[in-house]
């Protein structure tokens, strides 16, 4: 065979491999983008679900006259009847209740609702049996590379460990947990400490207390400790490794949130964000 025909067949297998290579990642950065696109519409819509209950008729607050402080010169003054009081109260459990039993219905494992003030993080969070098919699927249950918001498995979705654990993916599009990687700015650290949870059964803010990078080599994972002594020098270490200062003082009795999502600083970085209960 001469040569320069060899030559010739060599060149254009090479461009074949080089057109299917191409041709192959254009596909999969097609299949990401869209599926990226398909989850915050997923996203959307669980999002008006949940908040299209949320607003309950304020209680009517009446205005008691006091006679014995009442004269020309004072007005009315303002007193909340307790009755009213607990009907707000009772209201406002009922329709959290509500809104928990819609989204159980698309998903029984719903656990939970995040929300940060002022960033992308507003969303259901979910409890699988392993902390492995959330990474995958969406709350939907599709097979998604977006994943969802997850506890991780072996907490106690009513929050009463030590240590709750929530994991989301970084995803470039700004959903999930890709927010989370704004707490590195100290100056937005400062401006959105608190962290909202809500359940079925009740509402609640964490203040967050450190940041950091960390390998996936220290285990900020665990959710309960056998002593208040390991507890307490957990809850020392955590604190300790944080890029910026924080004047929380903690104690063994504090319950911590720890949310966790993925970093690029280097291989298997993870950014970690603790906030304590208030």
């Amino acid at each position: 065979m001469p040569r320069g025909t060899e030559w010739i067949r060599m060149v254009t297998l090479l461009r074949i491999m080089l057109v299917a290579l191409l041709v192959f990642s254009l596909y999969q950065l097609a299949t990401y983008w869209h599926n990226s696109m398909e989850n915050r519409r997923a996203l959307n819509d669980i999002q008006e679900l949940y908040y299209q209950q949320q607003a309950v008729p304020p209680y009517k607050q009446d205005i008691v006259v006091d006679r014995t402080l009442y004269n020309a010169g004072s007005k009315p003054i303002n007193k909340t009847d307790s009755a009213d009081l607990e009907h707000s109260k009772q209201s406002q459990k009922l329709a959290q209740t509500e809104r928990f039993a819609q989204l159980k219905e698309i998903n029984e494992d719903i656990v939970g609702w995040i929300q940060i003030p002022d960033t992308e993080i507003d969303y259901p969070i979910v409890q699988g049996e392993d902390n492995e098919y959330y990474l995958k699927h969406t709350f939907e249950k599709i097979k998604n590379v977006s994943g969802a918001i997850f506890m991780d498995y072996r907490n106690d979705p009513e929050l009463q460990d030590a240590n709750t654990i929530v994991y989301g993916h970084h995803m470039k599009n700004g959903t999930m947990f890709k927010a989370l990687q704004n707490y590195k700015d100290l100056d937005f650290f400062n401006k959105h400490r608190i962290i909202m949870y809500d359940t079925p059964t009740g509402h609640y803010e964490w203040e967050v207390f450190s940041v950091y990078v960390t390998s996936t080599e220290f285990y900020y994972i665990q959710p309960t400790f056998k002593t208040n002594e390991q507890y307490a020098t957990f809850l020392n270490k955590i604190h300790s490794k944080s890029m910026h200062p924080s004047e929380i003082t903690l104690v063994d009795q504090d319950r911590i949130l720890t949310l966790s999502t993925c970093s690029y600083e280097f291989d298997n970085a993870r950014l970690v964000i603790h906030a304590r209960l208030l």
